[in-house]
């Protein structure tokens, strides 16, 4: 054959050089890939809960707000606040001076809210469509209002019941009253120390993460 007796030159292979990884790389790697690698998916949960929940309001609320920003936010807490003072009439009728502390200061709002036709129900949409709604006004003041409306619209159940007051005792509709009361009362005072104090008050159950779900990330 043509190729006996012939020698080939084999081109030799030039391997790039191997970079050492350094030795500190390398630890803080497999220390840090050994730890939430055999880490419990619930431990996992909660160290990344841990993490947002310091963060606080200036990485999930739109920064720090200002002291304007504080008070505005107060302002829609009224809305269900002014809806409650109706299951407070057993309290008001049984302990006057809670009723002089609880109803004379509000007692101008409560004539336009209650006494001039659909001011409630405009109050409600105004601060939907216009707050809420409003990319141009502060996560602050739109997460704090669409909290505020969510109050009010738990409020709306204890009403489908007060028109069974007739078939109920009215020691169960005094203590459903009272207890409805009380605990808007408290969501409220909650809402409006939060926001002087410049915190979001995010800690109402049920009521707080759905505001989160739907304001979303913006």
């Amino acid at each position: 054959m043509a190729f006996v007796g012939t020698t080939f030159a084999i081109p030799s292979v030039r391997h790039a050089p191997t970079r050492a990884i350094p030795r500190r790389a390398y630890t803080f790697s497999h220390k840090f890939s050994s730890a939430f690698c055999g880490m419990p998916l619930r431990r996992m949960h909660a160290v990344s809960s841990t993490v947002r929940s310091r963060t606080g309001p200036v990485m999930q609320y739109g920064g720090s707000p200002s002291f304007p920003e504080r008070y505005l936010s107060i302002l829609p807490y009224l809305m269900p606040l002014l809806d409650a003072v109706t299951y407070g009439r057993f309290i008001f009728r049984k302990a006057p001076e809670v009723a002089s502390i609880v109803l004379t200061p509000l007692a101008p709002l409560l004539t336009i809210y209650r006494g001039v036709p659909f001011v409630a129900f405009g109050v409600f949409l105004a601060l939907y469509l216009l707050v809420v709604r409003n990319s141009n006004v502060s996560r602050y003041i739109r997460w704090n209002t669409q909290q505020a409306i969510l109050l009010d619209i738990l409020l709306i159940f204890p009403q489908l019941f007060s028109n069974l007051s007739g078939q109920v005792p009215l020691g169960v509709v005094e203590a459903l009253s009272n207890s409805v009361f009380y605990g808007m009362v408290a969501a409220v005072g909650y809402a409006v120390v939060s926001n002087i104090k410049g915190e979001i008050p995010n800690q109402i159950p049920g009521v707080s993460s759905s505001v989160d779900q739907m304001l979303g990330p913006y």
